[in-house]
C-alpha cells in the first residue's frame, strides 16, 4: 500500500516504448526505485509491462493511536503489542460489566495520513452477524410472530430460478430451530457465489447480470441439493443464518434484513449496525479499512466485467450475506447487545426470560450436538444463578471478531484483518479481560456518551 513506502506510481498495459518512458521518468529523472516489474508477450511488439515505482523502499513509520473516553494503560498496551506483531492497522474493543459500558476504544497503528479508528468506527462482523440475527429471531418468538417449530418454506415460499418448487423435497421439513442450530442440511456456502446464482437464472431462461439480488439468491438456494435430512447432522451453516435473516425480513415486511432488525435496534438506540458494503467505492467514511494477508485479488462479483479487485472488496457480495455474515457494526453498539444479554432485567426490546431461553437452548444444543451451540453462539454453558458463558467468533479474509459473555462481564473485539497475533487469546482474550475484571471502574456508564441511554 502507498502509505507503507510513501509516494508511488503504478502503471500497467505498457508496450516496450511506454515502459521505457515510465522508466526514464521515474528512475532516471526522479531517482525513484522500481520495486516490481512484470512483462509478458511472445515478442517485443506484443510484450506488455506493468511496473511499480516508489520514492523510497524504507517503510513509513507507524504510530499507535488509541481513542475513547476512558483509558487503561495495561489494556491499551496489550492491543498495541498485538497490532505491532501483525500487519493490521485498525481494531476496536468494548467491555461491558452487567449492563454498563465501562470501556470503549478504537485503536490505530498506522502512518500519519491513515484515518484514526474510533469506538464508533464500524467493522465487518462476519459470523458475529449470527448473534444479531438470533436475537432478532427470538424477539419475534417473544411476540408470537415466530416459533422454533415453524417450517421455513411455509413462510418464505421459495421457488427455483425456473419457477418450480425446491429441488430437494426435504427442504419443506426445515424449521427455524434447524436454522438456529446449523442442522438444516442445506449447502452451507454455495449461496455466496454470485456468479453461480446469475448462471442458474440464465440457464433457466432468465437473462441476468451481476450483482445478483437477495431474492435471486433465495431462489438459487431452493435449487440446490441438500447435504442431509433436516435435524440429522450439524454442519456450520452460513446459508442457514442467511435464510433466517430473510425469514425475519419477510415476517417484518421490511425492505431488507437490516431494516427488519430495526425492531431490535431502535428501542435500544442502536444506530451503528448496518449491512456491510462490498466495493471500495461504497465504503462509508466511518468504516474500517480492511487488509487481507497476504494481499490478494479476485474476480469482482459486483459486475459482469469481473475485473480483478482486492480480496473481500467485491470478491463476494456482502449485501447478500446479511443474516449469516454480512453485517458491519461499531464496538459500542455490539456492546449494547451484549449488555441486554448480561442484564438480569427486561430491556426495551426483549424480556429477560426470552434471552434466558435463547441461552438455555444454546447450552442444550451444544451438549447434544457436540459441534456448535447454535442459537447465535459457538459455545455456551450455564454458570448458575441465571448467569451464562457464551462466545461467538467471526472470520473473513478481511476481518476477525469475537463476542463473549462470562457471568457479569462481556466484550467484543474487532480487527480489520486476520488477527494472527491475537489468535492465542481467542475466544476469551484473558490478557485483556484479566485486567478488566480486576480494575476499579468508574460508576459512570459510557453508553450515554455514545448516544444510548443507560439500561
Amino acid at each position: 500500500m502507498a502509505n507503507e513506502v510513501g509516494g508511488y506510481s503504478a502503471s500497467h498495459g505498457l508496450d516496450s516504448a511506454g515502459f521505457a518512458s515510465e522508466y526514464q521518468t521515474w528512475v532516471k529523472d526522479k531517482k525513484w526505485i522500481p520495486v516490481c516489474v512484470q512483462g509478458a508477450g511472445d515478442n517485443k511488439a506484443s510484450a506488455r509491462f506493468a511496473a511499480i515505482f516508489v520514492q523510497h523502499e524504507k517503510p513509513t513509520g507507524r504510530t499507535f493511536s488509541p481513542t475513547g473516553p476512558v483509558a487503561n494503560a495495561q489494556i491499551d498496551a496489550v492491543i498495541e503489542k498485538a497490532l505491532r506483531d501483525s500487519p493490521l492497522r485498525d481494531a476496536a474493543l468494548a467491555i461491558v460489566h452487567k449492563k454498563k459500558l465501562v470501556y470503549a476504544r478504537g485503536y490505530t497503528l498506522a502512518e500519519s495520513d491513515w484515518p484514526l479508528s474510533q469506538p464508533t468506527t464500524c467493522f465487518r462482523l462476519a459470523s458475529n452477524s449470527k448473534t444479531v440475527t438470533a436475537l432478532a429471531a427470538y424477539q419475534l418468538i417473544e411476540e408470537n410472530g415466530l416459533s422454533l417449530d415453524d417450517h421455513v418454506q411455509e413462510i418464505l415460499q421459495l421457488k427455483t430460478p425456473a419457477g418450480g418448487q425446491p429441488a430437494d423435497s426435504r427442504f419443506a421439513a426445515i424449521t427455524v430451530r434447524h436454522l438456529l442450530e446449523h442442522t438444516s442440511g442445506i449447502d452451507p456456502n454455495a449461496f455466496r457465489n454470485g456468479v453461480a446464482v446469475r448462471d442458474a437464472f440464465v440457464a433457466a431462461g432468465h437473462p441476468n447480470t451481476l450483482p445478483v439480488s437477495n431474492a435471486q439468491t433465495d431462489s438459487f438456494i431452493a435449487s440446490l441439493a441438500m447435504l442431509s435430512a433436516p435435524g440429522t447432522m450439524q454442519v456450520y451453516n452460513n446459508c442457514g443464518y442467511y435464510l433466517l435473516g430473510r425469514l425475519i425480513h419477510d415476517k417484518r415486511n421490511a425492505t431488507n434484513t437490516v431494516a427488519a432488525f430495526s425492531h431490535l435496534f431502535d428501542p435500544l438506540h442502536i444506530t451503528r449496525i448496518r449491512s456491510a458494503a462490498s466495493l471500495v467505492s461504497d465504503q462509508p467514511a466511518d468504516e474500517a479499512r480492511y487488509q487481507t494477508q497476504p494481499l490478494s485479488v479476485g474476480p469482482n462479483q459486483m459486475s459482469d466485467a469481473q475485473v480483478l479487485v482486492p480480496d473481500e472488496y467485491g470478491t463476494e457480495r456482502m449485501e447478500s450475506m446479511e443474516g449469516g455474515g454480512g453485517l458491519s457494526g461499531a464496538a459500542t453498539d455490539i456492546a449494547r447487545l451484549i449488555a441486554i444479554v448480561l442484564s438480569g432485567d427486561d430491556n426495551p426490546s426483549m424480556k429477560r426470560q426470552t434471552i434466558v431461553d435463547m441461552l438455555n437452548n444454546a447450552v442444550s444444543a451444544g451438549a447434544s450436538l457436540h459441534v456448535r451451540a447454535g442459537h447465535g453462539w459457538d459455545g455456551a454453558s450455564a454458570l448458575g444463578g441465571g448467569r451464562f458463558y457464551a462466545q461467538k467468533g467471526g472470520s473473513l479474509d478481511s476481518d476477525h471478531s469475537v463476542i463473549q459473555i462470562n457471568g457479569d462481564w462481556g466484550f467484543t473485539m474487532l480487527w480489520a484483518g486476520e488477527a494472527a497475533a491475537a489468535t492465542g487469546w481467542y475466544p476469551d482474550y484473558p490478557d485483556v479481560m484479566n485486567v478488566a475484571t480486576a480494575a476499579s471502574w468508574s460508576a459512570t456508564d459510557l453508553f450515554p456518551h455514545f448516544g444510548m441511554p443507560s439500561l
